[in-house]
């Protein structure tokens, strides 16, 4: 069992989002996507305004404590899927210090997970965006893809979702594997559906698909 983390096992549909937002940064990625801004400008300005609104490790860590919440069944779904057999992972493009709210919330520890880093200067402060695994354009999700069949072997793969980013993930799985269903969560958009095998809007009602 794969999942995203962000929209799908908490209800905040991006942990960077909710950093800007808490922080009052204004920022939109979509800027980046449309070429107004080169990513490289756009890594800067956030460093900038990161280091600005003072976020250091404490501060990150408090953020996803307080404002991040995991979705109602999350904790049963993911305890039946491993109680039944399933390896479990959760694939993520979210800040370490995210996915650590959800293991503390939840008390449940994956078999693995992709994240993004952050690392911190001597003063405590952000410093820069780690993206670990990355090879050939392939971001850590595509390349975990990878490699749970060699380490592995599945019969059997659900892949869980909601946004536009996990649209290459669904793909991508059913080009490496037979035996995959993908599972929108209630999805932000209407081009994951189209890719979806099944829909859903609530987390338990994965659990039939075990």
């Amino acid at each position: 069992l794969l999942s995203d983390l962000a929209g799908t096992l908490v209800e905040q549909t991006s942990g960077w989002n909710l950093l800007r937002e808490v922080l009052g940064i204004n920022a939109d990625f979509r800027d980046v996507i449309s070429g107004k801004v080169g990513v490289e400008e756009w890594k800067e300005k956030e460093r900038e305004d990161f280091r600005r609104k003072g976020l250091s490790y404490k501060k990150c860590e408090k953020i996803f404590e307080k404002y991040s919440q995991p979705k109602k069944g999350a904790t049963k779904l993911l305890n039946e899927a491993r109680r039944r057999g399933y390896v479990v992972g959760i694939l993520a493009d979210e800040p370490y210090e995210h996915l650590k709210s959800f293991f503390r919330k939840t008390f449940f520890y994956p078999d693995f997970y992709t994240c993004l880093y952050i690392s911190y200067d001597y003063s405590g402060l952000f410093d820069k965006i780690i993206i670990p695994y990355s090879f050939n354009g392939l971001s850590a999700k595509h390349l975990a893809l990878r490699d749970i069949f060699y380490k592995y072997r599945p019969k059997k793969i659900i892949i869980l979702g909601d946004n536009y980013n996990d649209i290459q993930v669904f793909y991508e799985s059913k080009s490496l594997y037979n035996n995959v269903k993908t599972i929108a969560v209630n999805p932000k958009v209407e081009d994951l559906e189209k890719v979806s095998d099944h829909i859903v809007y609530d987390l338990l009602h994965i659990i039939k698909f075990l």
